[in-house]
């Protein structure tokens, strides 16, 4: 199972290369109007999302969205090769690089309980349409998820959907993938 899911990551790390930068910026605006249209949404206070990087899914515009309508944003920081906390983001956060090359809060942004949060955007390489993830190998949202009572949101081009994910007793669903 390991080697299939490291040879689908690669081969669609691969493929996100090769999405067009319009066609990227014009799928993540379409599916930001989605998200916010969503009754989780609508009633979400703190939303926890990852800051995308390189051909990621350009969360910038996401949070820059979330604070325009009254959300608090949280964002991760890697503390250890399986640990992951939860810090506030403000405007004036001050970001640093992680050993991984991700932006990240300094250890002086308050640290944010799972309780706090209602709503999470998660991260991954792939998904499929019923919730099914493949994301970067490193386990850290599927151990905040099972732990999490927050509703869980996917955002992922179209073109990356695939629907074959092979999937371990580990692994956790999101609840809703959107998509443009």
């Amino acid at each position: 199972m390991m080697g299939s899911k490291t040879n689908l990551r690669n081969e669609q790390l691969a493929k996100r290369k090769q999405l067009s930068a319009s066609y990227r910026e014009q799928a993540e605006r379409v599916m930001l109007e989605k998200l916010v249209l969503l009754p989780e949404y609508q009633t979400a206070e703190m939303i926890f999302c990852y800051i995308g990087m390189e051909d990621e899914l350009n969360t910038w515009h996401f949070i820059e969205r979330f604070w325009q309508d009254g959300k608090q944003v949280c964002v991760p920081r890697v503390i250890s090769r399986d640990q992951m906390e939860i810090r506030e983001l403000h405007k004036g956060t001050i970001l640093e690089r992680s050993a991984f090359g991700v932006l990240e809060p300094t250890t002086t942004s308050p640290l944010v309980s799972s309780e706090q949060i209602h709503l999470v955007l998660v991260p991954c390489v792939t998904a499929n349409l019923a919730g099914d993830r493949l994301g970067y190998g490193g386990g850290f949202y599927d151990r905040f998820l099972k732990n999490s009572q927050a509703y869980t949101v996917l955002c992922l081009w179209q073109k990356m959907i695939y629907s074959a994910i092979p999937v371990e007793e580990h692994d956790m669903k999101v609840d809703k993938v959107i998509t443009e």
